[in-house]
């Protein structure tokens, strides 16, 4: 931005101000937001989430007094390791840019954290009592909620032994495999 101060004013007889461009502003506030902030974290409530089929994520971070508009791009948004939902509180690590097509400044986010360990188990709560309601951890679906969400039933292996729900899977996609292809395939030494 400085270039643009020194820079001589455009020819406007008995003004001292200089004359820029809309595009020449929109570049020198654009550098001057991401020089001056680089890297930051915000943290805030996510409102107004979508994600468009183009797979970027589009949202808005609030508080109390003030929004920052938010963009995590397709390649990001991937590896988040979290799905944002509308009214979560998090953590947002990214850089501020500025959209000159719009006039606005938005941070691009590269990581998205929840905000503490108590919105975490907050999340997980709402979550599996969500789960429940649905009947998921229903007895007649063999999951037990009080056992961690493992499996209850057990399945009969071919020689009467009774099988782990890990022995079972290995036995069904063994038998599955061996339906597909013609070579015989001896599943029996493979089980732990």
């Amino acid at each position: 931005m400085n270039d643009l101060l020194t820079a001589p004013p455009a020819a406007n007889p008995g003004s001292n101000l200089p004359e820029y461009t809309v595009s020449e502003l929109s570049l020198a506030l654009k550098r001057s937001i991401e020089d001056g902030f680089g890297q930051v974290r915000v943290r805030g409530e996510i409102s107004g989430f979508k994600r468009p089929g183009s797979g970027h994520c589009y949202f808005a971070l609030k508080d109390a007094d003030a929004v920052l508009d938010a963009v995590c791009w397709r390649a990001t948004a991937i590896r988040l390791g979290l799905k944002p939902e509308d009214g979560m509180e998090v953590v947002c690590s990214g850089r501020l840019t500025t959209y000159p097509g719009r006039s606005k400044y938005q941070l691009v986010v590269d990581t998205i954290e929840l905000a503490g360990k108590g919105a975490l188990l907050r999340l997980l709560e709402e979550r599996r009592l969500r789960l429940a309601a649905e009947g998921l951890f229903a007895a007649e679906r063999g999951v037990s909620e009080a056992a961690g969400c493992t499996p209850t039933k057990t399945a009969v292996g071919p020689e009467g032994d009774f099988l782990a729900p890990r022995d079972f899977n290995l036995r069904e996609f063994c038998s599955t495999y061996q339906r597909y292809f013609t070579e015989a395939y001896d599943y029996g030494s493979y089980l732990i």
